[in-house]
């Protein structure tokens, strides 16, 4: 996804004293300085918070913090602190890939508990907690369903643009929801334990799997279907039915109001022609077209190593390729 507009750091600004009055005027707009009493307890008129002489020394250090921890240097620390820790994650996912495949799922489990709960709280706060209802995050929820992995969750990398940039943990984590999942089902279809399945080796595991589960249509076309169903019949009503005026009221933002409302790409292209009342029947119908496809596709991933590792590099090589152009193009420009 493109950058939100209201993006911005220290490098938008010439002037520091400038960052700073915006971030203060952010942070201290509604900072209260409780004026002390004096020996009968009768709170003493209120005094001036840009006064180091009549300040109290609390409310003082707090500002003086504050100025550190969202403050140019602030800003710069957490960025680089952000970075460090994308690419850690990187070689970190790499190594275990290279060296304990057959585990990599453990790795999977602990970096979304910690990634999903910090995205819940940051969401919430940013009122974008209903993007938590997309079909992706339903999806990470059945793991072992293969033909979501390797299908609508690893192509959103290249349907929203998924970008591989270290310093933003938002894009780091929408990178993780789509990408690790399928890494995921790549370790688990070529490189089965025993502890996981319950069959002691990869012949064993394709004479044991029943038909339904072979990697034929019904396993990865028709079985993931009706999952789908089951999400797009909750998701409508939920979205559009239960919470729809509280989502309008309230200014929270979904992925359909996203979707509908970017200026460029497919839908926008069918959007602009059809009735409001009827975009979401367009919205949905095209959903299920992109996954209905990709599931298709997942059928030859299954089959094939070679063609399952190509599409697995492929969408990665997507999101670094994002990722540059994001740097190069959007990040350098300010």
């Amino acid at each position: 996804m493109e950058p939100p507009d209201d993006y911005w750091d220290a490098e938008d600004f010439d002037d520091n004293d400038e960052l700073e009055e915006l971030v203060l005027e952010s942070y201290l707009g509604n900072l209260i300085f409780e004026p002390p009493a004096d020996a009968r307890g009768i709170p003493s008129a209120p005094q001036t918070p840009d006064d180091p002489t009549t300040t109290p020394l609390k409310p003082r250090l707090h500002r003086r913090l504050l100025h550190k921890l969202v403050g140019p240097e602030g800003i710069l620390l957490r960025d680089k602190l952000a970075f460090v820790l994308g690419s850690t994650l990187l070689w970190v996912c790499a190594f275990t890939l290279g060296r304990t495949p057959q585990t990599f799922y453990r790795l999977y489990t602990g970096l979304g508990v910690a990634l999903m709960g910090v995205r819940y709280f940051t969401y919430r706060r940013s009122r974008r907690h209903y993007y938590l209802f997309d079909i992706c995050y339903f999806a990470n929820l059945l793991l072992v369903t293969f033909a979501f992995n390797a299908g609508p969750v690893m192509w959103s990398i290249v349907a929203f643009r998924n970008s591989c940039v270290f310093h933003d943990l938002d894009k780091v984590t929408s990178l993780y929801l789509h990408l690790v999942p399928a890494m995921v089902s790549w370790t688990l279809r070529w490189y089965p334990t025993k502890a996981f399945y319950g069959f002691p080796s990869h012949e064993a595991l394709g004479a044991h799997r029943p038909a339904t589960s072979r990697g034929g249509v019904v396993s990865l076309v028709l079985v993931p279907a009706v999952f789908y169903t089951a999400w797009a019949v909750a998701y409508y009503l939920k979205i559009f039915v239960i919470s729809a005026s509280r989502i309008k009221e309230r200014g929270y933002q979904t992925l359909f109001g996203f979707v509908t409302t970017q200026r460029k790409g497919v839908f926008h292209a069918i959007a602009k022609r059809v009735r409001p009342s009827v975009q979401p029947a367009v919205y949905f119908a095209l959903h299920m077209l992109f996954c209905l496809t990709t599931f298709v596709i997942s059928i030859a991933a299954w089959h094939s190593y070679y063609v399952h590792t190509l599409l697995l590099l492929l969408c990665a090589s997507m999101s670094m390729w994002h990722g540059a152009q994001y740097y190069f193009e959007v990040f350098a420009g300010r």
